[in-house]
């Protein structure tokens, strides 16, 4: 999931151009969404099962969604999150055949990216390609390769089975935005920005271990 953190910095109706923010902490971003802004965006990670934050990354501006597939991943590999056999699901905006391509050969696991057009199972699959270790030496693994993708397949295949789990990442999405108020955020450093960020986070994971995982609870959560 992503959240965009809007900063309140305008207070005098000035206008705010690149070239005043230089020396700033903090830089113009674009979201199809927010439009323009100053601020960061936040990418989230987070257990489908128990709706517990996992890891998060901060970037300033707003990096194409498809451009940091790698990075999460990497990040996700670095904290031991993901094991074989895991399932990783990412929303439509980091859709793309090179996306199924990095994780099925650079970290062999197999990944959901929910589909956007007709017909992706042909737009990803006919052209993966594997290393060509995997077809000689003492450490052939074509099978593992071909077990990745086959089940990258089968979850992409089936993607609107997988629509209720994209749906409880938009209820965590609202946790953060609503009930702890992070639809603007009013700090002006990176450090008070990622301190409150990584609070927030963790009240967040907070709350829903204590029983707020319902579209109902959290509604009445986000009312209060």
């Amino acid at each position: 999931m992503e959240l965009i953190f809007k900063l309140i910095y305008n207070w005098f109706g000035r206008r705010i151009t690149k070239k005043s923010l230089l020396k700033k902490p903090y830089k113009w971003g674009y979201s199809s969404s927010k439009g323009f802004y100053i601020g960061l965006k936040l990418t989230l990670a987070i257990d489908c099962k128990t709706m517990q934050p996992l890891a998060m990354l901060m970037h300033e501006r707003s990096p194409n969604d498809a451009k940091i597939f790698d990075e999460i991943l990497r990040e996700l590999k670095r904290r031991r999150i993901y094991r074989k056999g895991d399932r990783i699901l990412f929303d439509k905006g980091y859709f793309s055949k090179d996306n199924y391509q990095i994780a099925i050969t650079k970290h062999k696991t197999a990944v959901l990216i929910f589909a956007r057009g007709k017909n992706p199972l042909q737009k990803v699959f006919d052209n993966i390609s594997y290393p060509i270790e995997c077809f000689t030496g003492e450490n052939r693994n074509k099978d593992l390769y071909r077990e990745i993708t086959s089940k990258s397949r089968k979850m992409l295949k089936k993607w609107k089975d997988y629509k209720g789990i994209r749906s409880k990442i938009e209820d965590f999405n609202k946790i953060l935005k609503q009930a702890l108020s992070l639809r603007r955020i009013h700090h002006y450093t990176k450090e008070s920005i990622y301190k409150t960020t990584y609070l927030n986070v963790l009240l967040a994971g907070l709350i829903t271990s204590q029983g707020y995982k319902t579209k109902r609870a959290i509604q009445q959560l986000t009312e209060t």
